[in-house]
């Protein structure tokens, strides 16, 4: 470059970064952003309604099917239209609110004593009937085992037939180490 074009350069640079210093002083900003441009209604899904389905129910020592429905948005099922938990709410009735269950006692069946097996279950209306009652809550057996001496025995933990295994302990053969 020669000389006159080195002086043009300089004094562009020197004015450059006078009004940038200029700007600074006084405050200047930046212009704001143009305002958004109002989008218009979110487009509204499809109303989901609710299924029909039949649910399982433990009440009064009995098993039983009644008719539901079940909302696949909230997963909420109904009965007659109130929330299954307050149409059927877990009471003492139930092994899930009493604090033996929690704190994983033996239940006694018939002068036998059972030890939870495994994770509670839902089972069908004739996997299971009663036979009895611990400590309020009722006793369930399959329906070919030996009513007085059952290898295991079920207790509801909560009205929608989510059963605890129990199993005897009693006849186990010792474990070979």
């Amino acid at each position: 470059m020669n000389e006159i074009g080195v002086m043009r350069r300089t004094r562009f640079l020197l004015l450059a970064a006078a009004w940038l210093a200029l700007a600074a002083c006084h405050g200047a900003r930046p212009a704001p952003p143009p305002a958004p441009v109002p989008a218009g209604p979110p487009p509204q899904a499809p109303p989901v309604s609710a299924r029909p389905i039949a649910a399982c129910v433990v009440q009064d020592e009995r098993m039983a099917m009644l008719n539901a429905d079940y909302d696949p948005v909230s997963g909420d099922t109904t009965v007659r239209g109130r929330p299954f938990r307050e149409a059927y709410p877990t009471t003492a009735a139930f092994a899930g609110a009493a604090a033996w269950f929690v704190g994983n006692e033996a239940v006694v069946h018939r002068q036998h004593r059972y030890y939870k097996y495994e994770l509670p279950r839902v089972l069908a209306v004739d996997d299971v009937v009663a036979t009895g009652e611990f400590r309020g809550v009722s006793v369930f057996v399959e329906p070919a085992a030996d009513r007085d001496w059952p290898q295991a025995v079920y207790l509801p933990v909560s009205p929608d037939c989510m059963f605890q295994p129990y199993q005897n302990m009693e006849d186990v053969g010792a474990v070979r180490g």
